[in-house]
Parts: C-alpha cells; sequence; structure tokens
C-alpha cells in the first residue's frame, strides 16, 4: 500500500493548504473496499500480431479493465532489471500506445517492464493522480509478488507526465522507488499554458457548464462507442489491436469535454499551482536519484525550473539531447519488425528517422544501468 507522505502530512498541511486536497482522495475512497472487490485478472486481454515468418512480433501489450491500465513486459520471460511506471504528456497521456508505442517497446526490449496508467487531463491534477495511482497499485498487485519483489521501480514522465511524477514523489512517495527519469519537465500556469486563457475562460463561463454537460446524451454516447470497440475487437485479423487502437482514439477526443466543463464552472488554475508544485517539491521530493532530459530545440521545456526544485532533495543528473518536445512521440514509419536480412534493410531507412528517439532510449537505459 502507498505511505510515506502521510508522516509528513502535518508538517505539510501548516505550510500548504493544498495538502488537504490530497489526503482528500484517500477519504474519497479512491483505494475503496469496492474497488479492491472487483479487481481484474492482469491479462484479460494482450494486444500484439500473429504474423507470418517473414515478419518479428512486437511486446504484447496487456490490458487491465479494457486499457484502463496497460504492461509492457521483457521478451521471452525475462525477469525485468526494472519496473518504469511511464506517464505521457498533455492529452496524448490518454493514450501512450498511439503516442509513444515505439519508445515503450524500446525499453522493454532491453529489459524494462513497463506499467502505463492513461489518464484525461484535468485542472485539477489531484483528481488526475487519484485515477493514476489507483490504476498503478493494481497493475502492481496483479503482476505479483513473485514478479515485483527485488525489482527496483522507476518513475518515467514526459512533459505533464514529468510534472505529475514530481507531485507524486513529493506528496505520495513510494518507499520502494529508486529514481525519476523526468523529460521535458514543465509546470507552467494556465494562463502561461493556454495561449488567450482569460478571454477562453470567460467565454465558456457566459456560456455555463450546462452547454457541455448531458447525463443522458453521454450515457447514449458512451454506450454505443463500447459496442463499437468490442466490434473492433472480433475482427478475425489484428482485432485486439484495432479495438485498443480505436478504445484509445476515442479517449483522446471525450477527454476534452470534461475539460470545457471545468472551464465553464470557472476553472482559471491548475490544482496544485505552479508555486504549489515548487513549495511541495522543495519540502517533500522523496526520490534518491533523479534525471532531467531536456531537448536542444523545446520552447515548452522548463527543466531548469525541476534543478532548482530538486537540487537540494535528490541526487540530480541533468542531460540535453538533440530533439525537440515531440521527439518521445516518434513513431516507425513501418509499425512492423522484420526477420534478416529483411530488418537490416529497412532500418536504412527507418534509423535516420528515429536517430533522436533511439538516443533517447539509450540515453534512459544507460542512465539506469549506471545507477541499478
Amino acid at each position: 500500500r502507498r505511505t510515506g507522505w502521510c508522516a509528513k502530512g502535518d508538517v505539510r498541511r501548516e505550510t500548504m493548504g493544498f495538502v488537504a486536497s490530497a489526503a482528500g482522495l484517500r477519504r474519497r475512497g479512491w483505494r475503496s473496499s469496492a474497488m479492491d472487490a472487483r479487481r481484474p485478472r492482469l491479462v484479460e486481454r494482450s494486444v500484439g500480431m500473429t504474423l507470418p515468418s517473414t515478419f518479428r512480433a512486437r511486446p504484447m501489450w496487456e490490458q487491465v479493465d479494457n486499457g484502463a491500465a496497460m504492461v509492457v513486459r521483457p521478451p521471452n520471460g525475462v525477469r525485468p532489471k526494472c519496473i518504469a511506471h511511464f506517464l505521457g504528456g498533455l492529452a496524448v497521456g490518454a493514450a501512450p500506445k498511439l503516442a509513444y508505442q515505439e519508445l515503450i517497446e524500446m525499453l522493454a526490449e532491453s529489459g524494462v517492464a513497463v506499467v502505463t496508467t492513461p489518464f484525461n487531463i484535468s485542472f485539477d491534477y489531484f483528481d488526475v493522480l487519484g485515477i493514476v495511482l489507483e490504476r498503478y497499485d493494481r497493475c502492481m498487485e496483479q503482476l505479483g509478488a513473485e514478479y515485483t519483489s527485488g525489482v527496483p521501480v522507476i518513475g518515467v514522465g514526459h512533459s505533464l507526465g514529468a510534472l505529475l511524477h514530481v507531485i507524486i514523489s513529493s506528496l505520495f512517495p513510494l518507499p520502494t522507488k529508486d529514481a525519476n527519469v523526468l523529460i521535458s519537465f514543465n509546470n507552467r500556469s494556465a494562463k502561461d499554458a493556454i495561449p488567450g486563457f482569460d478571454a477562453i475562460s470567460a467565454a465558456f463561463k457566459a456560456l455555463g457548464p450546462e452547454t457541455f454537460s448531458s447525463e443522458t446524451r453521454d450515457a447514449i454516447i458512451d454506450g454505443i462507442l463500447r459496442q463499437a470497440v468490442s466490434a473492433a475487437r472480433t475482427a478475425p485479423i489484428f482485432g485486439e489491436e484495432l479495438g485498443l487502437t480505436l478504445h484509445e482514439s476515442i479517449s483522446l477526443v471525450r477527454q476534452f469535454r470534461p475539460l470545457l466543463v471545468e472551464l465553464a464552472e470557472g476553472a482559471d488554475e491548475f490544482n496544485p499551482s505552479p508555486n504549489d508544485v515548487k513549495t511541495a517539491a522543495g519540502l517533500g521530493y522523496d526520490v534518491l536519484r533523479t534525471l532531467i532530459i531536456k531537448f536542444r530545440v523545446d520552447n515548452i521545456d522548463q527543466s531548469e525550473l525541476a534543478e532548482e526544485y530538486l537540487a537540494s532533495r535528490t541526487d540530480l543528473q541533468k542531460l540535453v539531447l538533440d530533439g525537440t518536445h515531440t521527439t518521445p512521440l516518434i513513431r516507425d514509419p513501418f509499425n512492423l519488425k522484420f526477420s534478416q536480412p529483411i530488418e537490416d534493410a529497412v532500418d536504412l531507412v527507418r534509423m535516420p528517422l528515429l536517430a533522436e528517439l533511439r538516443a533517447l532510449h539509450a540515453t534512459i537505459m544507460d542512465y539506469l544501468d549506471s545507477i541499478l
């Protein structure tokens, strides 16, 4: 069970009122007995492909609760060198397989078991973390002690995912967490993150939340979409792959309506705010080692702030790589692994396109090899 942050709770409440909101996650029952009573089997579905001998299968994506969380393990039953909790960036964090498939599978093929917990965007990061942490804990419980015992745990986050890992490690630290890898960290206010925020906020407040909310309509739409995903999964060829792709595509689009409701209800800043995150990290960041990765062409990045927050709290390293803010999202244009010698020929085309992503992957693995 997640413990450790509560011991510092009284001190934090004296200095930061928003910590009480974090404690409220537990009071609202995001790890309730009712939730525990309906634990799923870990491998509800394994998404992969049955291919002719010309091709080489990609790693399998094991789903919990129809894609509410996913696990990608090292191939051939190899015991992992570590378990990585992966969190993606703004909006694309809802669809990690669509957005980050190449990077996650590279990590898995290098011996890292990746647990990824999709999340929808929201102004309230505590609500986001309530979902993320519940899904992560359930995945770890279902992986079982036999698989996880003695295996180091790390956090890997891109952009907003990096920020969420800093909040997790400051308010909900795992006693067994060995390191964080923070890629393209940023901690902007709503006004800085969203161009023209004041005008947009005023317009949505004028419209009112009822403009965007209809429980009856949403229930009907959700039922139709669930049927569509179920039908896709029954396809004789690539059915599970198609079903998960459709599920994630729908999640990408549907996450925006609740965000519009929040705007119409008057949300005007993220919770916790950038200043609250700075305070929380300075007081409570509780991970022994941290790697910060910044790309040379990235106007969104605020890695310098992460250095400022964490320098006194962790063994900190920072590296600057060639690439942009979207480098972790680069996809293999072929989206298939070939057998030899075809793979060597395809790599002549593939390698220049994936060079920056492969450099990112190599940097992460070199760091993990140096600390684990």
